[in-house]
Protein backbone atom coordinates (compact mmCIF):
# COMPACT_ATOMS: atom_id res chain seq x y z
CA UNK A 1 0.00 0.00 0.00
CA UNK A 2 0.83 3.37 -1.11
CA UNK A 3 2.52 5.78 1.69
CA UNK A 4 1.30 9.35 2.37
CA UNK A 5 3.48 12.24 0.47
CA UNK A 6 3.41 13.32 4.01
CA UNK A 7 5.33 10.48 5.40
CA UNK A 8 8.08 10.18 2.55
CA UNK A 9 8.86 13.98 2.98
CA UNK A 10 9.52 13.91 6.31
CA UNK A 11 11.56 10.57 5.90
CA UNK A 12 13.41 12.46 3.43
CA UNK A 13 13.90 15.59 5.41
CA UNK A 14 14.93 13.39 8.65
CA UNK A 15 16.86 10.31 6.69
CA UNK A 16 18.05 11.68 3.75
CA UNK A 17 18.57 15.05 3.39
CA UNK A 18 21.44 15.27 6.63
CA UNK A 19 23.61 13.05 4.41
CA UNK A 20 23.52 15.14 1.05
CA UNK A 21 26.43 16.95 2.16
CA UNK A 22 28.44 14.00 2.29
CA UNK A 23 27.22 12.78 -1.15
CA UNK A 24 28.32 16.05 -2.69
CA UNK A 25 31.58 15.20 -1.28
CA UNK A 26 31.88 11.69 -2.97
CA UNK A 27 30.42 13.29 -6.04
CA UNK A 28 33.44 15.53 -6.06
CA UNK A 29 35.96 13.09 -6.64
CA UNK A 30 34.40 12.25 -10.02
CA UNK A 31 33.42 15.28 -11.22
CA UNK A 32 34.81 18.83 -10.48
CA UNK A 33 31.78 20.60 -12.18
CA UNK A 34 29.20 21.78 -9.63
CA UNK A 35 26.55 22.32 -12.09
CA UNK A 36 27.05 18.05 -12.83
CA UNK A 37 26.61 17.42 -9.31
CA UNK A 38 23.67 19.68 -8.83
CA UNK A 39 22.02 17.43 -11.45
CA UNK A 40 22.70 14.63 -9.62
CA UNK A 41 21.36 15.37 -6.24
CA UNK A 42 18.21 16.74 -8.13
CA UNK A 43 17.63 13.49 -9.94
CA UNK A 44 17.86 11.75 -7.08
CA UNK A 45 15.52 13.73 -5.05
CA UNK A 46 13.12 13.77 -8.20
CA UNK A 47 13.85 9.83 -7.78
CA UNK A 48 13.22 9.83 -4.20
CA UNK A 49 10.44 11.81 -4.21
CA UNK A 50 8.52 9.53 -6.66
CA UNK A 51 8.66 6.73 -4.23
CA UNK A 52 5.26 4.78 -3.62
CA UNK A 53 6.58 3.58 -0.52
CA UNK A 54 9.80 3.36 1.57
CA UNK A 55 9.22 0.38 4.16
CA UNK A 56 11.70 -1.73 2.37
CA UNK A 57 14.24 1.40 2.92
CA UNK A 58 16.08 0.21 6.39
CA UNK A 59 19.24 3.10 5.73
CA UNK A 60 17.97 6.55 4.31
CA UNK A 61 22.12 7.60 4.01
CA UNK A 62 22.83 4.78 2.09
CA UNK A 63 19.94 4.10 0.02
CA UNK A 64 20.30 7.92 -1.23
CA UNK A 65 24.38 7.20 -1.97
CA UNK A 66 23.01 4.02 -4.29
CA UNK A 67 20.80 6.11 -5.54
CA UNK A 68 23.64 8.79 -6.84
CA UNK A 69 25.52 5.93 -8.01
CA UNK A 70 23.09 4.97 -10.17
CA UNK A 71 22.60 7.86 -11.36
CA UNK A 72 26.19 8.48 -12.26
CA UNK A 73 26.41 5.05 -14.18
CA UNK A 74 23.31 6.02 -15.93
CA UNK A 75 25.00 9.05 -17.42
CA UNK A 76 28.33 7.32 -18.20
CA UNK A 77 26.25 4.55 -20.05
CA UNK A 78 24.85 6.81 -22.18
CA UNK A 79 27.61 9.48 -22.30
CA UNK A 80 29.11 6.07 -24.38
CA UNK A 81 26.46 5.45 -26.60
CA UNK A 82 27.03 6.43 -30.36
CA UNK A 83 23.74 7.32 -32.30
CA UNK A 84 23.39 5.45 -36.03
CA UNK A 85 22.24 8.19 -37.84
CA UNK A 86 25.37 10.15 -36.64
CA UNK A 87 27.67 7.13 -37.55
CA UNK A 88 25.40 7.18 -41.05
CA UNK A 89 26.39 10.73 -41.86
CA UNK A 90 29.90 10.49 -41.41
CA UNK A 91 30.59 7.24 -43.03
CA UNK A 92 28.70 8.98 -46.08
CA UNK A 93 30.53 11.92 -45.85
CA UNK A 94 33.93 9.89 -46.21
CA UNK A 95 32.74 8.64 -49.62
CA UNK A 96 34.35 10.55 -52.31
CA UNK A 97 32.08 10.59 -55.97
CA UNK A 98 34.10 10.89 -58.72
CA UNK A 99 31.77 11.21 -61.29
CA UNK A 100 31.32 14.61 -62.54
CA UNK A 101 28.74 17.15 -61.02
CA UNK A 102 25.50 17.07 -62.07
CA UNK A 103 25.52 20.19 -63.52
CA UNK A 104 28.15 19.21 -65.78
CA UNK A 105 26.70 16.11 -67.17
CA UNK A 106 23.38 17.80 -67.83
CA UNK A 107 25.29 20.57 -69.91
CA UNK A 108 27.27 17.91 -71.66
CA UNK A 109 24.27 15.91 -72.79
CA UNK A 110 22.70 19.07 -74.47
CA UNK A 111 25.21 20.00 -76.48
Amino acid sequence: MAQSRKDIIAWVGSQVLPHEAAVRAWLRRWTSREQDIDDVIQEAYCRLAAMEDITHVGNGRAYLFQTTRNIVLEQVRRSKIVRIDNLSDKSSSSIVDEAPPMDRVVSGART
